[in-house]
């Protein structure tokens, strides 16, 4: 049979498991392809609206982004979407307010499968394509994603750094120094 034992085009087989990548996520499979291990499912660019590909479109022509920056912006966008009570179709500019938009993002927060670097490019993605729109004219108005990254803990935290004081330090010099003549 030809491309017996052969993965299928996309997937990686390991143990047992077959990856598949579907709208950029992962699915594994196992030895039953009816349980998939769940991951949320985007929906798929072809459903989106124009103004979605119009702003693919403006990625690297306007902002100079490379090639895989517009596909994860891409999927950040659709990432958002899924967290919708709107469909694809039916996304727009003026589909988020300040509120849902917030909602929609403490969601995607208390979703365990979002890493936080994730909802960090997904911000980025809806700050560009928000920028894309008021450079259009398409809205006047857009969410304060700053102020979204604020309200779901999404800053990088701040450390304040150890200090040594004097006497720590000339004890640790000496501690080193001691062990050094030891050898």
């Amino acid at each position: 049979m030809p491309g017996a034992g052969r993965p299928p085009s996309g997937g990686i087989h390991t143990s047992g498991w077959v990856l598949c990548q579907d709208n950029g996520y992962y699915h594994a499979l196992n030895g039953d392809p009816w349980r998939t291990v769940a991951y949320r499912t985007l929906p798929r660019a072809d459903e989106m609206p124009p103004v979605y590909h119009e702003w693919l479109h403006w990625l690297p022509l306007y902002e100079d982004k490379p090639a895989h920056t517009v596909r994860a912006y891409g999927q950040g966008v659709r990432r958002v979407v899924s967290y919708m009570d709107v469909g694809p179709g039916a996304f727009g500019p003026d589909s988020l307010d300040q509120a849902s938009l917030t909602d929609t993002v403490r969601s995607m927060r208390s979703d365990p499968e979002v890493s936080r670097s994730t909802l960090n490019q997904t911000l980025a993605a809806l700050k560009s394509f928000f920028d894309f729109c008021i450079a259009d004219r398409l809205v006047g108005q857009v969410p304060d994603i700053a102020r979204i990254r604020k309200v779901a803990r999404l800053d990088v935290p701040q450390v304040d750094p150890e200090y040594y004081r004097p006497t720590e330090i000339r004890e640790l010099y000496a501690e080193a120094s001691s062990r050094d003549n030891g050898l």
